[in-house]
């Protein structure tokens, strides 16, 4: 007895050119609406790098300068020139002295194009200024450069760290923030 048998059809598993084309067209356009979004993060996320460091510095700064008794100075090194090439750095060291150049944020601040802006603020304007000293209290030796302010700006992101007072205390703020410090010192 022969059994019944219905034609084997040839397998047509796969995807279509059209299928493939149209799941390629839209993985791109998911990868245009989210690359500004990520890029944005990550500029925000090395410029916290860069400031973390920064407070750390300075704080360090202020310790150093009371445990040797002597003045010590932070100059921010600002070089626009560079900047592509170049992470935001400092010199740390005796007043006077050259220092010892501390660059800020490792690797994020090399990759992020990451500038320093130093200044302090007389009567409502900013006046550039690159460095701030110590003195063996760990307190700053002029008052008239305060607020001094540190600004770390990177494409899309700005964040700043400010010497708010006449006993060195450090405050941080983000965007617009950085323009006005005497109303985060109030």
């Amino acid at each position: 007895m022969q059994h019944l048998r219905t034609p084997v059809k040839p397998s047509k598993a796969g995807f279509t050119l059209i299928e493939l084309l149209v799941v390629i067209i839209i993985i791109g356009v998911l990868a245009a609406i989210a690359a500004p979004g990520w890029l944005g993060f990550l500029n925000r996320q090395r410029a916290s790098a860069v400031r973390s460091d920064l407070v750390a510095t300075l704080r360090n700064t202020q310790q150093d300068a009371i445990q040797r008794r002597q003045s010590r100075q932070i100059t921010v090194i600002e070089d626009p020139a560079t900047l592509p090439t170049t992470p935001p750095t400092v010199q740390v060291g005796p007043v006077g002295a050259a220092g010892i150049a501390q660059v800020l944020g490792g690797d994020a601040g090399l990759r992020g194009r990451i500038r320093l802006n130093a200044y302090v603020v007389r009567n409502g304007a900013q006046v550039q200024a690159n460095t701030i000293a110590f003195d063996y209290r760990g307190l700053p030796t002029n008052r008239d450069n305060l607020p001094f302010v540190i600004a770390i700006e990177s494409p899309g992101a700005k964040q700043c760290v400010i010497v708010a007072n006449l006993l060195g205390g450090l405050k941080t703020a983000n965007g617009s923030a950085c323009d006005n410090p005497i109303v985060l010192i109030d």
